[in-house]
């Protein structure tokens, strides 16, 4: 029997991670196949597009280098997946488990609410970061079955900073379900605000009353301006921490004094 509520996290949600890492693996790999092709097709007709779509499609220079084509049909795109993943995952380990009952039984044991919060987050963490790592593996195989050479440093701190960006609204969903104790609320709420916040960032160039908004959008300190050209811009990557503690602490300060519901 696990003793450790991480583990027994970890273990409990080992199925639909082995999933998720499955399905998100090959679908970079797929989409990786498909660079050549769309290096000399896609490309050319980008040059027709509105300068209000090429922040989500890119352009044509974009489409002949495979970084600019990782930055834009990888981890532009694959983030939704690991949001998804991440919310329900998130929501589930707290506010999933109070609606089951099964958080009202386990703390009935001699156990406190700050160990059952910290360790259901560190399981949940662990948990997200291999499904994330996916990503990484995806991107790298599909790169030499096409023959394409990536740097793999860059490309491990490009695919950590998805992670990064995917815990943000994790941490969000988790904050609000371990506030509430409703997971569908409190996907919801995550999922909702993890799609504006990308439509914001996105609609930027073209609308310029956007720029203050933006500001508070998680997606402005991802991969701008490109990991895999660039490196990672630390103070990025120190917002984007600092947005998931604030969530993290008020989740956990509700969390521990308020009555649970019961089942």
């Amino acid at each position: 029997m696990l003793r450790s509520i991480t583990l027994k996290t970890v273990f409990e949600k080992r199925w639909s991670m082995f999933a998720w890492f499955a399905g998100l693996f090959l679908t970079t790999v797929v989409i990786m196949l498909l660079f050549p092709t769309l290096r000399d097709t896609l490309g050319k007709a980008l040059n027709e597009v509105p300068e209000s779509m090429k922040g989500i499609l890119g352009n044509a220079q974009t489409y002949q280098r495979v970084n600019g084509f990782i930055d834009i049909q990888v981890l532009a795109q694959m983030v939704f997946m690991t949001i998804v993943y991440g919310i329900i995952l998130f929501t589930g380990v707290i506010a999933g488990d109070e609606n089951e009952g099964t958080l009202q039984t386990l703390l009935a044991n001699p156990v406190s609410r700050t160990k059952v919060y910290f360790e259901k987050l560190a399981g949940a963490s662990i948990l997200l970061f291999i499904v994330n790592s996916s990503i990484f593996f995806g991107t790298w195989i599909g790169a030499l079955i096409v023959s394409e050479s990536v740097d793999l440093v860059k490309l491990a701190t490009a695919c950590f900073m998805l992670f990064v960006v995917t815990f943000v609204f994790s941490a969000i969903g988790f904050c609000i379900g371990s506030v509430t104790g409703k997971r569908g609320l409190a996907g919801a709420l995550a999922g909702t605000l993890a799609f504006v916040s990308y439509l914001i960032t996105n609609l930027v160039p073209s609308v310029k009353i956007l720029r203050s908004v933006n500001r508070f959008s998680p997606y402005e300190y991802f991969n701008k301006p490109s990991i895999l050209d660039n490196g990672v811009e630390f103070k990025d990557f120190l917002i984007l921490v600092s947005i998931s503690l604030l969530f993290v602490v008020l989740g956990y300060v509700v969390f521990t004094k308020r009555d649970l519901s019961h089942k």
